[in-house]
């Protein structure tokens, strides 16, 4: 439960504040209903557990969003302050054993701007930029105008008139979504994790008629909590 947090494996690592250490456990559900489950974009629940200090757990945070539209990140963000807020109330803080502190970035417009530049500068802000398109210009862009945690995907949608497919393994399917629905992909996901299989291998040149069938799996942790 430890390595969920500290691998980036999943988005649980946006769960972390700067004051304590977390072990926790993330989930997603699909939505019943019409007799099977619903299958839209947003129709889901994701969840996540946290239990803190990690060495000596004596607190429970539980939270869950339904339909959420927005970047993970900012859920994360909130949880992670209830977190450092409660540990300092009882004092169990332990910032000196923490090395990451404040890893939050504001990630403003960069619509028009040159794509190279843009990646360039998210590159060295430690995000991760994701080009689609050949163009030299940013048309269109997610997350814009928002704060994400450091190591987080940055969609850069160019003008240019091809779009080959990324290396998409290790994703979330928060994040195989988004690409999707930037380039007008059609998708269907199995399972829960990270991509592990993807039907468009990287680099194949890819329209609105293109399918897009991926696998996620959740990777197995040998660690144990003492």
């Amino acid at each position: 439960m430890r390595q969920v947090i500290t691998t980036k494996r999943t988005d649980a690592y946006v769960y972390q504040p700067s004051t304590v250490e977390v072990i926790g456990k993330t989930g997603t559900a699909q939505i019943a209903g019409n007799g099977g489950y619903l299958t839209g974009t947003y129709d889901y629940i994701r969840s996540f557990a946290g239990l803190f200090p990690y060495d000596d757990p004596r607190y429970i945070v539980y939270i869950s969003v339904k339909r959420y539209h927005g970047p993970i990140s900012l859920v994360g963000k909130s949880v992670a302050s209830l977190i450092a807020e409660i540990a300092k109330y009882k004092n169990i803080e332990n910032i000196n054993d923490i090395s990451e502190v404040d890893n939050s970035i504001n990630v403003s417009s960069y619509l028009s701007l040159d794509v190279k530049e843009i990646e360039e500068k998210l590159k060295k802000q430690k995000l991760d930029p994701i080009i689609i398109g050949n163009g030299k210009y940013i048309i269109k862009q997610y997350p814009i105008n928002q704060t994400i945690i450091s190591g987080s995907k940055v969609f850069l949608y160019t003008n240019g008139t091809e779009i080959t497919m990324p290396d998409i393994t290790g994703w979330s399917r928060n994040e195989v979504i988004t690409f999707c629905n930037l380039v007008g992909l059609k998708y269907t996901i199995s399972g829960y994790g990270e991509v592990t299989e993807s039907s468009i291998e990287e680099g194949t040149v890819i329209n609105s008629q293109s399918n897009l069938t991926i696998k996620l799996q959740e990777k197995e942790s040998n660690s144990s909590v003492s």
